[in-house]
């Protein structure tokens, strides 16, 4: 198990870690690995996801407003107003 650990750079954790142990039909828990890596000293190096600023171009467009908020119709159905907020 430790030399799984080293082999992968010191990178693997203990999910990793079972998953080699496993395709080499060895069987042990997360718990157990965990605990060895534990006892070794051993802690697996990882890198944070930075983040990456997306640029949208959702809800950029500029709307008329046509109704100018006068919902009084004169016909049935003329004028269908709806909120937006929930969708």
């Amino acid at each position: 198990m430790v030399n799984t650990f080293n082999k992968s750079r010191k990178i693997y954790g203990a999910r990793k870690i079972k998953a080699v142990l496993i395709r080499k039909d060895i069987i042990l828990s997360r718990r157990k690995i965990r605990c060895i890596m534990i006892k070794n000293n051993l802690v697996s190096k990882y890198t944070k996801l930075k983040y990456r600023n997306h640029k949208t171009t959702a809800n950029n467009a500029k709307i008329s407003n046509v109704l100018n908020r006068e919902f009084n119709d004169k016909k049935p159905n003329e004028v269908v107003v709806s909120d937006l907020t929930h969708v």
